[in-house]
């Protein structure tokens, strides 16, 4: 385990203490103190950038809560006719739209600057020399601020909800700045709502030791699924993957496959170490993941994996964009030219393609991620066409789409589909990617399964493959029981002895079988750096 991440704990475990210390009114200046303290400890390069979302964010949500109380205190007089209050909400409702659209154009152009703009200027090379003209690329060497995407989104959507009416601003700018750099989730989400966080921010917590116990065991999962599962699934998928053209079929699926893997336990690793740091101070974080492995189909899969960001695109785009009148329009003319169902479907594309196309982008700035939304939002449109066929032709086929076998070969399905999109942006470009799937398609190496070469191949030893399986198996058993009840619930209700033989077990595990150590660094959270 690196110096940084012992360092990382020993903060976490100071600052609780003092959380706890200090009077109950002060708890959240505490918070407060740490956040900052964590993130200029990162890089002092990262916070004008969180400090101008911060201030901006603050202003903007003034400024919006202003003209929902001028609203209320217009429509509170007395005497209106039923026409003069529709006159006023219309008046109000487009003075806060021109609000809102520039606080919204202020906190994407954020970050666009620092996410987009080299992304961009490489394209409009690309595209003045396809046109025979010369363009002089300024270079630019722009720092990406640590977890800009998810603090941006979180400042989104509290502007959003001001404009909604569903919140109201907080007027005090060092509670509002909490609610934004609140350390534990600022790197790696999840991505919260103001509503949900900020009254848990703020209000006293009275220590409680339930809650240290459950934070810290949640804690040691998620260093569990990180350091002995997650990052030594790493050096195989690295190997294969980043040397494709030595290998063959079955070594890059099964070298995928173990990409994906390595991908959950790390993201949801992460959310484990995040919620339980939460849950020290009696605080609880919105659920990011639900066991997404587990679910019979693409659209099933994205309410499952990254929940926030899930949640977030439905609430603040797909919704908006879906009851727009244009999208109202598309929606008349097909049902009139091809039908209630047909039409719905159609119109139902545009909306779906542009949260895809927001969610690639928003993962990373390359094609890659972008052709990696468009196929999920491809999946997911043919998921809304054809799940009405696939249920009237189980019918008639007298499937039973009820039993195990069943629901296990959706499983399946669904993890491969999710496994071959997610190489698209693992390479370092699209042509890259397509060249991993042709070799996938023409080198056909069957001997190297029959032969137990494949391992071999990989450079996994049986001792590595023997934890990896293991640590798997852990996973996956934990996860089943997780799907029907509250394990760490359980836990709780167990003897002492037996509860402090397994935390010890886990401890010895993780320190005797963690990736660390010399001649290793500990990978980053793969999540980091969108």
């Amino acid at each position: 385990m690196s110096i940084t991440t012992l360092f990382f704990f020993c903060f976490v475990a100071g600052v609780v203490f003092i959380y706890y210390v200090v009077p109950k009114k002060a708890q959240w200046v505490i918070l407060l103190i740490a956040s900052i303290g964590y993130y200029l400890t990162a890089d002092l390069s990262y916070m004008p950038f969180m400090a101008g979302t911060i201030v901006s964010t603050y202003l903007f949500g003034l400024w919006l809560q202003n003209l929902n109380n001028r609203q209320k205190g217009s429509l509170a007089a007395e005497g209106l006719e039923k026409e003069e209050k529709k006159r006023i909400k219309e008046t109000f409702k487009k003075k806060k739209r021109r609000v809102l659209a520039l606080a919204v154009l202020v906190l994407v152009g954020i970050l666009f600057v620092v996410k987009y703009t080299n992304f961009t200027l490489d394209n409009i090379e690309r595209l003045s020399k396809v046109f025979g003209f010369e363009f002089d690329k300024p270079i630019f060497n722009l720092v990406l601020p640590l977890g800009i995407s998810f603090y941006i989104f979180m400042s989104i959507s509290y502007v959003v909800d001001l404009y909604r009416e569903k919140v109201t601003a907080e007027r005090n700018p060092f509670k509002f700045a909490l609610f934004i750099s609140f350390f534990p989730h600022v790197v790696q989400g999840p991505i919260a709502r103001f509503g949900d966080l900020e009254p848990q921010l703020i209000a006293p917590h009275k220590f409680e030791t339930a809650n240290i116990k459950s934070g810290f065991e949640l804690m040691l999962y998620g260093v569990f699924k990180k350091l002995v599962l997650a990052d030594r699934i790493g050096i195989i998928a690295a190997q294969v993957l980043g040397n494709w053209q030595d290998y063959g079929r079955y070594e890059i699926l099964l070298a995928a496959i173990l990409y994906s893997v390595q991908i959950y336990t790390d993201f949801s690793g992460c959310m484990d170490i995040i919620t339980g740091i939460a849950k020290m101070f009696g605080i609880e974080l919105s659920k990011n993941f639900d066991h997404p492995y587990f679910s019979k189909n693409i659209p099933e899969f994205w309410r499952r994996w990254h929940a926030s960001l899930g949640a977030w695109f439905k609430d603040y785009l797909f919704y908006p964009i879906s009851v727009s009148k244009f999208c109202q329009f598309i929606n008349r003319k097909c049902r009139k030219f091809f039908g209630a169902n047909a039409g719905r479907i159609i119109s139902s594309l545009l909306p779906i393609y542009a949260v895809w196309f927001a969610t690639g982008i928003w993962h990373g700035a390359t094609w890659q991620y972008v052709l990696w939304g468009f196929c999920h939002g491809t999946l997911v449109a043919l998921s809304l066409i054809f799940t009405p066929v696939f249920d009237k032709l189980s019918v008639k086929l007298k499937i039973n789409r009820d039993c195990f076998s069943f629901k296990l070969f959706q499983m399946i399905r669904t993890f491969m589909l999710c496994t071959f999109v997610r190489i698209i942006p693992y390479m370092g470009s699209t042509s890259e990617a397509f060249g991993v799937f042709k070799q996938m398609w023409t080198k056909n190496n069957p001997w190297v399964i029959f032969s137990g070469s494949i391992f071999s191949n990989l450079g996994v030893t049986t001792y590595d493959l023997v934890i990896i399986a293991l640590a798997i198996a852990v996973v996956w058993i934990v996860s089943i029981m997780q799907e029907k009840f509250s394990v760490r619930e359980q836990f709780t209700k167990q003897n002492l002895v037996f509860r402090w033989i397994v935390i010890y077990a886990a401890i010895m595990i993780i320190v005797i079988y963690g990736i660390y150590g010399a001649g290793f660094t500990a990978t980053d959270f793969l999540y980091r750096d969108f």
